[in-house]
């Protein structure tokens, strides 16, 4: 797996994992909790589905799990937390192909700006590949 986030698919990002658990995420830098997960750990984790649009018109479905909650695993917490000098902080994803995003913790709280963001392992059912 990757760093932290692989690539963006419109509004969902997608850790592309292989089906053997060496792939790993890692969450660390100035945190509370650094962690690393394999993709045994993430399909333990709750999970969502995101159903987006294709350019040709075609939907495709990606599934994964909510980055709030590997955040919180972090001890990144969201809500009144998120408040004031906290608002400050970020996320920088990087992804093993150099691919590479940063989000502000606000941008991320869903009670600030109502953004659902999950790091999917899967896509129409199956898998992505690495």
């Amino acid at each position: 797996m990757q760093t932290l986030i692989a690539g963006l698919c419109v509004a969902v990002l997608a850790a592309q994992t292989a089906p053997n658990t060496a792939d790993q995420l890692t969450v660390d830098g100035d945190i509370a909790a650094p962690l690393t997960l394999t993709a045994v750990d993430l399909a333990k984790m709750p999970r969502e589905t995101a159903t987006l649009a294709e350019p040709d018109g075609s939907k495709i479905a990606c599934e994964g799990v909510p980055l709030t909650e590997i955040l919180k695993k972090a001890a990144v917490f969201f809500g009144k937390e998120t408040r004031g000098k906290a608002l400050a902080g970020y996320l920088l994803a990087e992804a093993r192909d150099g691919y590479q995003v940063v989000f502000s913790l606000g941008e991320l709280d869903p009670g600030l700006a109502g953004t659902r963001v999950i790091v999917a392992d899967r896509r129409d059912g199956k898998p992505l590949s690495v």
